[in-house]
């Protein structure tokens, strides 16, 4: 039975609230990655360990699908376990490699528990003289088709010979709240991944005219929430009506050259509302300066300046 192990990114960098990141991590692990496939988390020295379940164990490439998703992980293994002396991690070491396509391979051992007797380079080398008379393959430092990772902790070795890169950045949460407003190009979207990957845990809010337009809007916005949720478990979406307000601003008298500025300061004290509502204390955006005509600073500005939140 494998081990899902889990190296942070960021992370490590923290000083006294590490712990806060760490624990952020494994809730998102266990979160985004589901109870079906994970029975249990906990937090290890530098490292997450997931127990997996039986369903986890058989359907590991569904699990690692899931796992590139998730923001404040550097990556991911799926490890074997070995007992910690230099003949039990060699066989499990040789049995990985077998598993494997390839002639020649290299050993990368890393020692977090420093009381191993053995160094990781005098590790390297006896484990990899063992696969070498039991396996015929030959060493290869440099390119080697086959890299099996050796991790020496106090109680066991773990051993992967495969890494899932994880989202990098920080744990979904770990900075506060923010809501974005989605449109149906790729500049909201992009922005609210890129915030999440800064820890930010996202909400939506896509305006719509519907059923005056077609619900197409609704159904994208809805698509793109759902790509968004695989990053923090579930992503809450508001739609909000917009076919009144935009008549009421024509109505007003308002020259058309600035209706579209009206709009969206209209949608952003919209957003602002929602935000206070889920306890949020930014909007996103996805302004691009000179993409369009109308995203000039001095309309970015102007629409900036119909709240007071960042």
């Amino acid at each position: 039975m494998r081990v899902l192990i889990c190296h942070y990114h960021e992370i490590a960098l923290k000083g006294r609230n590490r712990g806060k990141f760490e624990r952020l991590l494994a809730e998102r692990l266990l979160q985004v990655a589901g109870n079906e496939y994970i029975r249990s988390v906990k937090r290890a020295r530098g490292m997450i360990l997931a127990e997996l379940t039986p369903r986890g164990e058989r359907h590991r490439d569904a699990l690692a699908r899931r796992l590139q998703y998730i923001y404040g992980a550097a990556y991911f293994a799926f490890a074997a376990r070995a007992k910690l002396n230099i003949v039990a991690i060699a066989r499990v070491a040789a049995s990985l490699i077998a598993a494997e396509e390839g002639t020649t391979f290299r050993i990368t051992a890393r020692r977090a528990f420093k009381k191993f007797p053995y160094s990781s380079q005098e590790i390297n080398e006896k484990v990899g003289a063992r696969v070498v008379r039991k396996l015929g393959k030959k060493v290869q430092l440099t390119n080697p088709d086959i890299e099996c990772n050796i991790e020496i902790h106090e109680k066991e070795a773990l051993l992967y010979t495969a890494k899932i890169r994880g989202g990098g950045g920080l744990p979904v949460g770990s900075t506060g709240k923010g809501v974005v407003l989605l449109s149906g190009g790729i500049d909201s979207p992009v922005a609210a991944a890129r915030m999440m990957r800064r820890g930010m845990e996202i909400s939506a809010v896509h305006f719509h005219a519907v059923p005056h337009t077609s619900p197409a809007s609704v159904e994208k916005a809805r698509a793109i929430c759902d790509i968004l949720a695989r990053a923090q478990g579930r992503l809450h979406l508001f739609l909000v009506p917009f076919v009144a307000i935009q008549r009421a601003i024509i109505a007003s008298g308002a020259k058309e050259k600035f209706r579209v500025l009206l709009y969206r300061r209209m949608m952003l004290r919209i957003a602002s509302a929602v935000a206070h509502r889920v306890g949020a204390s930014a909007l996103i955006t996805g302004e691009n300066l000179g993409q369009v005509a109308s995203q000039t600073l001095e309309n970015i500005t102007v629409i900036a300046n119909a709240v007071t939140m960042p």
